[in-house]
């Protein structure tokens, strides 16, 4: 007879390998993963720095996380998402490390970059690593899995790292960079384990996606994206009702005119 706890993990098990190596990776990359909060206090600290100069040392991270995300998804196109994943948290971890360092100021606008595109990077990776291999009525419960790992991670690191920074600020960057390699020495060793099991399924891959539209043909995404996006929230403006025609994917279809709420 099942146990309650077996009939709660039930929906959980089953899934590919590559959704548990990316469980456990995300979850020990962030439970060492809050030394960007700290760094605004540690330039000042350390370097005396006026936050003129944080605010723009923090936008050079910010630009590079930009440039990783959008172009991490991209190479896995081109290359193994396997290898992509395993380099670019190695490239963080790295990047902590040397931050750890007293290093001189000019050093940090491009090792906040590289460290900003490996963490942008890494991410749309690890989803793809994740999602791929599920069939889709897996894959809501694999994007839930990873959620709470990454919570979990950055819950935990929110205690440990204000006990680490009560030693000195330069030991959070270090732990950074050890959660950082960590996870890279967990995930090259699961997927060099797994071997042919992981390897991401191209052929099925191209066949699944040669029907999908792409995100610039998807009508309904551009329609959220325009409504929803940071660029509509203006201070002081208020919502305003507008009048459709009637919407043949919702109840109010049966009823021309309807008046429906909508940002503008």
């Amino acid at each position: 007879m099942p146990t309650p706890l077996s009939r709660m993990l039930r929906p959980y098990r089953g899934l590919p390998a590559s959704v548990y190596v990316q469980i456990v990776c995300s979850f020990i990359n962030n439970v060492g993963g809050m030394s960007k909060l700290f760094l605004p206090l540690y330039l000042r600290e350390n370097y005396q720095l006026p936050y003129s100069q944080i605010g723009l040392l923090m936008a050079f991270y910010g630009m590079g996380m930009l440039a990783g995300s959008f172009k991490g998804g991209s190479l896995t196109d081109r290359f193994d998402s396997r290898k992509l994943a395993v380099m670019a948290l190695a490239l963080s971890g790295l990047c902590m490390l040397l931050l750890a360092l007293q290093l001189p100021v000019w050093l940090f606008m491009p090792l906040l970059v590289l460290s900003g595109m490996a963490d942008g990077g890494f991410k749309p990776i690890s989803q793809r690593l994740a999602l791929e291999p599920c069939a889709p009525q897996q894959r809501p419960v694999a994007q839930g899995m990873l959620r709470v790992a990454y919570n979990l991670g950055v819950a935990i690191a929110g205690v440990t790292a204000g006990f680490i920074a009560a030693w000195g600020y330069q030991w959070v960057y270090v732990a950074n960079g050890a959660c950082a390699l960590l996870g890279t020495l967990w995930m090259a060793w699961s997927y060099r384990r797994l071997g042919e099991r992981a390897r991401p399924r191209e052929a099925l891959r191209a066949e699944e996606n040669a029907d999908l539209p792409g995100p610039w043909r998807d009508r309904m995404f551009l329609r959220v994206t325009r409504i929803t996006g940071p660029w509509r929230s203006r201070p002081g403006r208020k919502p305003r009702l507008r009048r459709t025609a009637s919407c043949p994917s919702c109840p109010c279809s049966s009823q021309p005119g309807t008046l429906r709420r909508a940002l503008r």
